[in-house]
């Protein structure tokens, strides 16, 4: 009797990824382009129509924006005010030329993202939010955090955190034409654009 071994047939090959390649430093692109992009390495953002690399972020990175959000989630579920968005949650900062960002966090209440039909979950976020926040990461000077945290400003955001783990503070900026409020460990955060929240700075800075 001849026994004849089996071998399962060879598995096809998945179909290419037709979308294009959003290639860092190319200029002129739309939001509607972009979104039909996919990253083949390093994530991106939109800047004035240039795609720009974004730094992956590092484990302590990512350590502060999970104690932000969860400190803001459970402010806002308590006084049911809105929706915490992380994981860089696209945010539409301006058109013509198109600026998409992707803060660590953003809180925006139910009063201005106003009814479903305003918006598309499906969709980037279009709507100024109440707040964004920022990690400030190794590779970003604090003229680069500056400028971005104006540029929110100036898109309609009312408040920007930039938490800073080295140094140990969070910069609050509030006014585009102002220094930041630089708050330490040991100052308590409490913010006009979110009413009813409270918290050490050390609170946000509490990672091992």
């Amino acid at each position: 009797m001849v026994t004849r071994s089996q071998t399962a047939p060879p598995k096809p090959d998945a179909p290419a990824d037709p979308r294009p390649i959003a290639v860092p430093g190319t200029t002129g692109v739309t939001l509607a382009e972009f979104r039909e992009m996919r990253d083949a390495g390093p994530p991106t953002e939109l800047v004035c129509g240039e795609i720009v690399e974004v730094p992956r972020p590092v484990h302590h990175h990512g350590a502060y924006c999970s104690i932000v959000t969860t400190r803001l989630t459970v402010w806002t579920n308590y006084f049911e005010r809105g929706h915490v968005l992380s994981n860089d949650t696209g945010y539409v900062v301006q058109e013509n030329p198109d600026t998409l960002r992707g803060p660590d966090v953003i809180f925006i209440s139910k009063e201005r993202l106003g009814p479903q039909e305003n918006y598309d979950l499906d969709d980037w976020l279009r709507i100024p939010p109440e707040l964004a926040v920022e990690v400030k990461s190794p590779s970003d000077s604090w003229p680069q955090t500056r400028a971005k945290a104006v540029e929110y400003l100036q898109s309609g955001v009312a408040e920007v955190w930039v938490l800073d783990g080295p140094t140990r503070q969070l910069r609050v900026h509030r006014d585009p034409e102002n220094d930041p409020l630089t708050l330490a460990e040991s100052d308590e955060l409490t913010s006009p654009a979110l009413p009813g929240f409270a918290c050490k700075v050390a609170d946000l800075l509490a990672v091992g």
